[in-house]
């Protein structure tokens, strides 16, 4: 197995999306959504992945 890099700290980034938090879905003519005016927030599996970051982050310091 390669050397890792011994005592050099691993850096981690978590790429997360934000999704429309919607009551009423309104599609424009193109046939997508239109997010105008839609609150959003992070996708549900994102926020797992956040959290687990979170805490290996601050159990290994």
């Amino acid at each position: 197995m390669a050397d890792a890099g011994g005592d050099r700290p691993l850096r981690i980034a978590a790429l997360v999306k934000q999704i429309p938090k919607f009551v009423e879905m309104r599609l424009g003519a193109d046939g997508r959504l239109v997010r105008d005016g839609l609150d959003l927030h992070m996708n549900d599996y994102c926020r797992r992945g956040v959290r687990a970051g979170c805490e290996l982050a601050e159990a290994t310091g």
